[in-house]
């Protein structure tokens, strides 16, 4: 008489692992007789946690000790009607299995686990809904794949939360406001972190900006977004977000609760991260112009008295058709302090105090970043005065613009991998986005204007794209940053002489304070508001609900991809691809001896033979051309062409060389073969087109203009 087996989950840790051994020496041994498999111990149809799907497992040990492990497929097995599959709680409790080190532990045990593991970050990263997943779970657990072990709902997989979000949804500020934690947020990340990526002590930003959650209907959403900048792999995070039918009506509503982390974080010392406490230092606020006059609760831009830096006023444009304009003339004005800014002495500029007080300088730790202010505001303002005649100018004239677009056309070929957008028609420059704007100020500008503007203009625009280039290198002389303050009046001067006062808006003015700032804070990219934005459509793709719902569901995506490990936009090491065999190669190599590639990546850099991608400077400021990629004993050189003759394109009291802008003739035959780590920057490389009256449209052969990349080349340590 046969007695009652228990159940898998009420077997003590060493019953599972015998029981588990039995399975597999059964399954793994073809002789097994039938009374063997009719035997109450050895029927494993009822216990096992090892479904269809997963093949018998077999363990053979090699000569060093080391176990090998393989899986046989055994294909002619078909799944048995009565053979069960244990629930999720099982498969918990299973793969919970506590064992010592000397016992031999199935690799089976963990694989439900780990493919469950590896699905879920599949569907978040490919960004796949709930619908989705659920149709997906439902095909891979039925024929043919029989993954028994996947749970029935998406939820499930997702670990989705179960609490009722709208209990933690705060009524404030005119809108409703949920909070997702600054502390717990940074301490999870820091800890997901190895030990020599942490810093002495975090230095975070924060920042926040409107947008529409949808794209009809009334409602914004102000994301609370932070980042510790001196953590390279450290993307922003949201720490909270408002939804509702305007901006927030007050500013310390919005920050209330972050405040109040900050305050805790402050009394206890810091982060307690792995038996180490790692302070907090708030490094500055970045925002637009209206996110600015919000948080630090000053007079916006429109005003008389909208500037957070001087004492400047403003007044309404006098020229006829421009009397609503607020214009801001003149380039030397009273500056402020962070002390008098915080004793709000100047009542025409302030409207009370700012949440962020305690914590930063308001004055010189709020700046005027570059995407709003030089991309979005200078660079286009400019632009609508060249091409549309826009503040009472001449615009260019139909041909100009027309040989401009067939050159940005021609310069798609030339753009960079590194670029997710390429420069369309600048007759459509309305529809740009901001890194377009920032890819023809710094790199396309040189090549694309020359010998199109008149001299006053092209020498304007290079002095606009030398100051920005300066500012953003990292490193500059204090010899440097004086030249960029003074370039800047001189600019500032210039488009007033050029284009008259109604030119002179507030962000015009603002870029008299942006030398400072680099002063203050570093270069200008790092505390650009780009990575930010980038964080703005994932908000509005999480909260895909109706309007009703949108915290709620936002709430419940970002948990779930809580766990999710971001690769982000870092590849570490160097990454070759694309081999192939067509040379050229150099002498003594050939092609037993080498591997020939057509790209490698280093970091975020990609070199390679397409024209797109080969062109470098190397650490003693030659500037080449790649033919060939070859490795060889764990070694990696290139095989290039360098250029003979390099000179300057245009000066601007700075020759261009010295912003790393090149004209380059006389391209070598020979190759040279050169160590990859002498590559010191990737450059933009453009051809160079005629300056011959009605022929600007033509490329004038053997002459290229290199524009270096303002990010160097970061090898890993070796």
């Amino acid at each position: 008489m046969s007695t009652k087996r228990k159940k898998f989950s009420d077997l003590t840790s060493k019953q599972k692992r015998a029981r588990v051994q039995r399975i597999n020496c059964r399954r793994g041994s073809p002789n097994t007789s039938d009374t063997e498999e009719s035997s109450g111990e050895s029927t494993c149809h009822n216990d096992s946690f090892i479904t269809n799907e997963l093949r018998p497992v077999v363990l053979n040990r090699g000569n060093d000790g080391a176990e090998e492990v393989s899986v046989r497929l055994d294909e002619q097995r078909q799944f048995e009607p009565n053979e069960n599959v244990p629930d999720v709680h099982e498969e918990i409790v299973i793969n919970n299995v506590e064992g010592n080190e000397n016992e031999i532990v199935n690799p089976v045990l963990n694989l439900a686990v780990e493919g469950r593991r590896v699905l879920k970050n599949y569907c978040l990263d490919a960004g796949l809904n709930h619908v989705q997943q659920k149709k997906l779970l439902k095909t891979l657990r039925n024929r043919p794949f029989y993954m028994h072990y996947l749970p029935n709902d998406s939820r499930t997989l997702q670990s989705t939360p179960s609490i009722v979000v709208r209990n933690v949804i705060l009524k404030t500020a005119g809108g409703e406001y949920l909070h997702l934690g600054f502390k717990h947020l940074l301490e999870n990340k820091l800890l997901s972190l190895p030990n020599n990526v942490l810093p002495e002590f975090l230095e975070v930003d924060i920042s926040t900006d409107g947008g529409q959650l949808y794209r009809s209907g009334g409602l914004q959403f102000w994301p609370l977004q932070f980042r510790v900048v001196n953590i390279k792999v450290f993307k922003p995070m949201i720490a909270g977000v408002y939804v509702g039918k305007k901006k927030p009506s007050n500013s310390f509503d919005l920050f209330e609760q972050l405040v109040a982390e900050f305050m805790e974080v402050f009394d206890n010392g810091g982060l307690r991260i792995r038996n180490r406490t790692i302070p907090l230092h708030i490094r500055c606020f970045i925002g637009d112009a209206p996110a600015r006059s919000f948080v630090l609760n000053h007079k916006g831009h429109s005003s008389a008295n909208p500037c957070s830096k001087c004492k400047v006023v403003g007044y309404r444009c006098t020229v006829p058709g421009f009397e609503s304009t607020m214009v801001f003339p003149g380039v030397r004005h009273e500056r402020r302090t962070d002390e008098e800014y915080r004793a709000m002495l100047d009542d025409d500029h302030h409207k009370g105090p700012s949440p962020l007080s305690p914590f930063i300088g308001l004055v010189s730790r709020v700046p005027f970043e570059g995407m709003h202010l030089v991309y979005l505001g200078v660079l286009k303002r400019k632009l609508e005065a060249l091409l549309h005649g826009k503040f009472g100018q001449r615009r260019l004239n139909g041909r100009k613009v027309t040989i401009i677009d067939s050159r940005l056309h021609l310069l798609e070929d030339y753009c960079p991998s590194e670029f997710n957008r390429k420069l369309g028609p600048l007759s459509q420059f309305n529809q740009y986005k901001a890194t377009q704007y920032r890819q023809l100020l710094l790199y396309g500008a040189p090549a694309v204007l020359r010998n199109i503007l008149n001299e006053e203009q092209y020498a304007n625009m290079m002095l606009l794209h030398s100051i920005i280039r300066f500012l953003s290198f990292e490193h500059q002389s204090p010899e440097v940053l004086d030249f960029c303050q003074v370039a800047v009046k001189t600019y500032v001067s210039i488009c007033e002489d050029l284009y008259g006062q109604q030119f002179i808006s507030y962000n015009i003015h603002a870029l008299l304070h942006v030398v400072d700032d680099v002063r203050e804070l570093g270069p200008l990219d790092s505390f650009s508001a780009f990575c930010y934005e980038n964080n703005m459509p994932s908000v509005r793709k999480l909260s895909t609900a109706r309007p009703r719902g949108a915290l709620e569901q936002l709430h419940n995506r970002i948990k779930e991809r809580s766990s999710l490990v971001d690769p982000g936009n870092d590849v570490e090491g160097i990454i070759t691809s694309g081999k192939h065999v067509q040379g050229p190669l150099f002498e003594n190599f050939t092609a037993k001896n080498c591997e020939q590639f057509k790209t490698i990546r280093i970091g975020t850099t990609i070199l390679s033979k397409s024209l797109r991608d080969c062109c470098c400077m190397l650490r003693n400021s030659d500037i080449c051309i790649i033919r060939n990629i070859l490795r060889f004993d764990d070694n990696i050189v290139l095989l290039v062409n360098k250029f003979r003759d390099k000179s300057s394109i245009f000066n601007v009291g700075y020759s261009s060389d010295a912003v790393g802008v090149y004209l380059c003739r006389q391209l070598s035959e020979t190759l040279s073969k050169m160590p990859l780590r002498e590559v010191r920057r990737k450059c933009y490389f453009m051809p160079k087109w005629s300056s011959v009256e009605g022929e600007e449209e033509n490329v004038v052969q053997n002459q290229y203009v290199c524009v270096t990349f303002i990010t160097p080349v970061e090898f890993p340590r070796l």
